[in-house]
């Protein structure tokens, strides 16, 4: 029964992308998530609704083991962790890895960055994700310059600047220890303020168990962590 399989399939990834609890939430929630996924798109005259599955993405096999499902961010979670961050926006810049469509550069631009930056490793989502960038209209945006980096994300090389480092489970545990040892590598190159956000964050115990970040504070469904600095002692996680 290929309609089994498909469901078991996206079943198990669901669980581990998201935990049982977010599984279960996600599932309730369904009817209202498409709503809303239909009436930001239709809004804003941009396409970032709708599940992709990892297998059907146009990267090699070895990536797609280690990669995710695209699946766009929730709007009322991702302003939670927005009004959460203790930043100046405009001093900082903001970086989705695995930015799949752009809906969360999308949403960042509501906000006054120095600049917005989606690293995505399928060139097919990249062209969705210039297309939204391009077509984007918002009498609030605050933020025009965002940019798509089509590579792999254990490649990029941060910035210097101080930044956002956003994450909704792109890929697993094995890709997000490269990428978090670049982050390190970068930071103790040129220490600058950064804060590490994992939407749905099922890879907590990896941030956990790093020298360089420490937990600031949990939203409903994010944590926040934040680069350690000698300026000052972090607040304590709540």
């Amino acid at each position: 029964m290929p309609g089994m399989a498909a469901t078991l399939k996206a079943l198990r990834r669901s669980l581990r992308d998201r935990g049982v609890r977010g599984t279960v939430r996600r599932a309730l929630a369904e009817p209202f998530y498409r709503y809303d996924d239909w009436r930001f798109d239709v809004r804003f005259r941009v396409q970032t609704s709708g599940v992709v599955e990892a297998g059907d993405l146009d990267y090699g096999e070895d990536d797609r083991r280690h990669g995710s499902n695209y699946q766009p961010v929730r709007l009322g979670g991702f302003a939670e962790f927005m009004r959460a961050l203790p930043i100046r926006h405009e001093e900082f810049t903001f970086i989705d890895f695995g930015c799949g469509k752009g809906r969360a550069l999308l949403m960042a631009s509501e906000f006054p960055f120095r600049r917005i930056v989606g690293v995505e490793l399928s060139p097919a989502l990249c062209r969705i994700a210039a297309r939204n960038v391009q077509t984007y209209s918002s009498p609030s945006q605050k933020c025009t310059r965002l940019e798509i980096s089509c590579e792999n994300a254990m490649a990029y090389p941060l910035p210097d600047d101080p930044a956002v480092l956003y994450f909704f489970n792109p890929f697993d545990e094995s890709v997000m220890r490269s990428v978090l040892a670049n982050i390190c590598l970068s930071w103790s190159a040129h220490a600058r303020p950064l804060f590490v956000v994992l939407y749905n964050p099922v890879l907590d115990p990896l941030l956990e168990q790093s020298d360089f970040l420490r937990l600031l504070r949990r939203t409903r469904d994010s944590s926040i962590y934040q680069a350690l600095t000698s300026a000052a002692p972090l607040p304590s996680s709540t």
